[in-house]
């Protein structure tokens, strides 16, 4: 293997990242790999309540810096509906109870969550 070589790619999201692209002349048979080079490797994680107005979904009082996903689990008792600010229970996602998911976000954009009735436990988890 010779060393890595680094370049800046655009991913489909529109988001650039920086890679390592390695080559290997192996006998003649060009061989690239490419590997995303983690930006923050930072991990944060917090319990949210959900009522019957919109709340934001982070952990600390502003997204993660860098922030590449964002995991919501839904302790429930009942579910919760995401979306943009202006979402509610006829419009928004349904996160069943005991259910997860994981959105591709950046820190830029901002998911928002409202309950339907009550005051739901829900957690997040932010990662860089």
């Amino acid at each position: 293997m010779t060393d890595l070589l680094y370049s800046s790619v655009t991913r489909i999201t529109g988001e650039d990242e920086l890679v390592a692209v390695s080559v290997d002349d192996n006998c003649n048979a060009k061989r690239m790999a490419v590997q995303s080079v983690e930006r923050g490797d930072s991990i944060a994680h917090a319990a949210v309540s959900v009522a019957q107005t919109a709340v934001i979904l982070k952990v600390g009082a502003q997204n993660l810096q860098h922030r590449r996903s964002l995991l919501i689990q839904n302790q429930g008792p009942k579910s919760i509906f995401i979306g943009g600010s202006s979402v509610t229970v006829s419009n928004g996602i349904e996160v069943f109870l005991k259910s997860s998911i994981v959105i591709d976000i950046s820190e830029l954009q901002s998911i928002y969550a409202i309950s339907a009735s009550g005051t739901q436990n829900v957690r997040v988890m932010e990662v860089s």
